[in-house]
């Protein structure tokens, strides 16, 4: 049992934090994924170049992907692509978005480049609205939680900028 405030605050978020990946989990099922993953699945080049760099990013995101569960997705591809994600199609990016929402819980009391480029990512709205609303919701819960407990006040700042297109449904 917690003895002080500070105690009670880091239950708190450890509860906040489960609640999030819950959610995460009912909202997006772990499924094997069968569709395109990138847009240009099938049309890598043998050769890769400066010139093809995107299409190297999107085949190495092909090659972990295709026919996985979010829920296997591998840990190299947050490092490699903490962003990866928006190279994906609508429906990949559906079906592999909860694997960096996951992966931006990590650490909640540091910095997380997953969680700062997922923040990011949801100040265009674009993909969001290829959500359904219960997923859309648990985003939301999502950029709350960051906006309130944000590494950075500049991503912090992001999250709540975020919300509110959510809320004024601009998106």
């Amino acid at each position: 049992m917690p003895t002080n405030e500070t105690e009670r605050d880091s239950v708190n978020e450890d509860d906040r934090t489960r609640a999030l990946r819950e959610s995460i989990r009912r909202s997006f099922p772990a499924e094997p994924y069968k569709g395109r993953v990138t847009h240009h699945d099938g049309e890598f080049p043998d050769h890769f170049d400066e010139d093809t760099a995107i299409l190297d990013e999107e085949k190495e995101l092909f090659d972990a992907l295709r026919g996985k569960a979010w829920t296997a997705v591998p840990t190299e591809i947050f490092q490699h692509q903490p962003s990866g994600y928006g190279l994906l199609t609508d429906e990949a990016f559906t079906a592999f978005l909860p694997a960096w929402l996951m992966r931006s819980l990590e650490n909640m009391d540091a910095e997380n480049e997953v969680r700062n480029l997922v923040v990011y990512s949801f100040q265009t709205m674009r993909q969001f609205r290829v959500l359904n609303p219960e997923q859309q919701l648990t985003v939301r819960s999502l950029l709350v939680e960051f906006a309130e407990r944000g590494t950075s006040k500049f991503a912090a700042n992001l999250a709540k900028e975020a919300v509110a297109l959510i809320d004024r449904r601009r998106y």
